[in-house]
């Protein structure tokens, strides 16, 4: 399966950032975190996928796997149905940009399919914003540092999805960390995108400075 994706930033990238948006959503509209995100990474290029399944009766909308059942039980089994299409897509991608390190950052229902799909492969750096963490059945033999972020007023994906994932996180050998945003609700915000840039530049950055040593 293809995935439709929009692209925006370096035409001859040092670094490669996947957006994976929210339920209901579209690559497009998370896309348009990229220039603020660009700030610190000049020369990445910022690719947006339009999740593969459309949702019924919202034919603007994506979803990454059905959430009509909501509970966790539901969501481990569900969340199967992104991986094979989001990793052949992630394959294909890093074919042509074989020698930029990799980082992903998804929102929602988005940021639990980059934990899935970016801790199940090489990636430089993980963001998960407003999100949850679903235990991986194979994580990779080194897995991607991870970052979260959380409004501590989401009525969407409760606060303390965020401790409780840090915490699986953590216990599952993976390096982790996060913090709640005092009144932000299910959204983003301007200090959460900065501490999200930091985090992406810092992982980035660092793993594209050991490739360009290596090659010397």
């Amino acid at each position: 399966m293809t995935l439709s994706a929009n692209a925006w930033g370096a035409h001859d990238p040092a670094q490669l950032i996947v957006l994976f948006h929210g339920y209901g959503s579209s690559g497009e509209d998370l896309l348009s975190l990229a220039p603020d995100l660009a700030i610190k990474l000049p020369d990445a290029l910022f690719i947006a996928p339009d999740a593969p399944y459309k949702i019924p009766d919202q034919p603007m909308g994506y979803q990454w796997f059905d959430l009509q059942d909501r509970s966790l039980e539901a969501i481990k089994q569900n969340i199967d149905q992104a991986r094979a299409p989001t990793h052949e897509w992630l394959d294909s991608l890093q074919k042509t940009y074989p020698n930029c390190p990799l980082g992903v950052l998804g929102f929602s229902q988005g940021g639990a399919v980059a934990l899935d799909i970016g801790l199940a492969r090489s990636c430089a750096a993980v963001v998960a914003l407003s999100s949850f963490y679903v235990e991986i059945p194979t994580p990779h033999a080194h897995p991607a540092p991870v970052w979260m972020g959380h409004g501590n007023q989401d009525d969407v994906v409760a606060p303390q999805a965020l401790p409780l994932s840090l915490a699986a996180l953590n216990k599952a050998g993976i390096s982790a960390d996060g913090k709640h945003y005092p009144g932000v609700a299910h959204h983003t915000s301007p200090e959460m995108i900065s501490d999200a840039r930091d985090f992406l530049s810092k992982h980035l950055i660092a793993i594209g400075s050991l490739q360009a040593e290596k090659e010397v």
